[in-house]
């Protein structure tokens, strides 16, 4: 019975792998197959530009090896659109085997792909972690993904008092994608020290959401506020540079209105909350910017517990971001 369902449902089997649509001379899509070997002779592929027939006598090895499909393999020339389209692979049954699409624009990594520019690729970033698609400036029709470049976060950690650079503050950067509390608590996604020069830089592989979070920590200094920063596929480079205050500086703005405290962070699952009181609420939402609860401003303090995770605590223009590593929700 389990092979029966295998060979009647081999539509997962097949996987776009990189897509080439400009110049016409590139034009192509590579697949790859989990079994196989895969005799495609007299299979059609339909794109919004074309219908035609593969060749006979054509075989895909299969085996996650990638098979490069273009105009030398097929009947007919194969044809995609330069900026949005769809490829569709049908065997002699009728059999859909890869329904696949791409679409304009150049910031989103989803499955599914944008299309590439002229000369580059859309290649299958699968290291494991993602399963999404990044500009590739260096096709490999039939060959492995050349998985080099990724986006690039890097910059400066400085006192906001001094301006010195800060040798061996933390810096963590936490990819939205990845949500699960447990997850973002232990371990984190991506780490480094910073040097003497107070420089930290982080390869960071594309993400669902586009969207990392940042920040750093250092003996002797307050947290740093989180900030959120948009990457877009791969080959960017960000410089981001973070100020630290030393501990016991809650207030930098001036405003009194302005001063949150929250300790201890991280926190085994409790934490107090410090402000002054007034008008405004204090705001908590995750780290996707769903809202988790509000306080009423004339408190001035509250005690809390939250599920596990990342949280981010804001009142007027100040933000705090807090770590919980378990708790029920309430409020005492």
């Amino acid at each position: 019975m389990f092979l029966l369902v295998l060979l009647g449902n081999p539509a997962p089997e097949m996987m776009v792998n990189e897509l080439s649509v400009a110049p016409d001379t590139s034009e192509g899509i590579e697949i790859t197959g989990v079994f196989g070997p895969y005799d495609l002779s007299g299979w059609t592929v339909m794109t919004d530009l074309c219908t035609t027939a593969v060749k006979q006598g054509v075989i895909m090895d299969g085996c996650d090896q990638p098979f490069f499909i273009n105009s030398e393999l097929l009947e007919g020339e194969l044809h995609l659109g330069d900026t949005a389209g769809f490829f569709k692979l049908v065997d002699t049954a009728g059999a859909i085997w890869i329904d696949f699409e791409y679409y304009p624009g150049n910031e989103s990594c989803e499955y599914g792909t944008v299309a590439p520019p002229w000369g580059w690729s859309a290649s299958h970033f699968d290291n494991g972690i993602s399963w999404y698609f990044y500009r590739d400036s260096t096709p490999t029709p039939g060959e492995p993904n050349d998985d080099l470049d990724t986006n690039r976060i890097y910059g400066v950690v400085r006192d906001g008092e001094t301006g010195d650079p800060i040798l061996g503050a933390e810096v963590f950067v936490y990819l939205t994608d990845y949500c699960c509390a447990y997850y973002w608590v232990y371990p984190r996604d991506y780490y480094d020290t910073t040097d003497a020069s107070g420089f930290f830089s982080m390869d960071i592989c594309p993400t669902k959401t586009n969207v990392a979070l940042i920040w750093a920590e250092a003996s002797g200094y307050a947290y740093s506020d989180t900030d959120s920063i948009e990457i877009v596929c791969n080959f960017v480079h960000i410089e981001h540079n973070i100020y630290l205050y030393p501990a016991g500086v809650t207030e930098r703005s001036g405003d009194p209105a302005s001063f949150l405290t929250v300790f201890p962070n991280p926190s085994p699952g409790i934490l107090k909350l410090v402000w002054s009181p007034g008008p405004d609420p204090v705001a908590i939402y995750d780290v996707l910017g769903r809202s988790v609860k509000s306080l009423p401003g004339d408190l001035g303090e509250a005690t809390i517990s939250l599920e596990p995770g990342v949280y981010l605590v804001k009142r007027g223009n100040k933000t705090v971001r807090a770590i919980l590593k378990s708790g029920a929700s309430s409020v005492y």
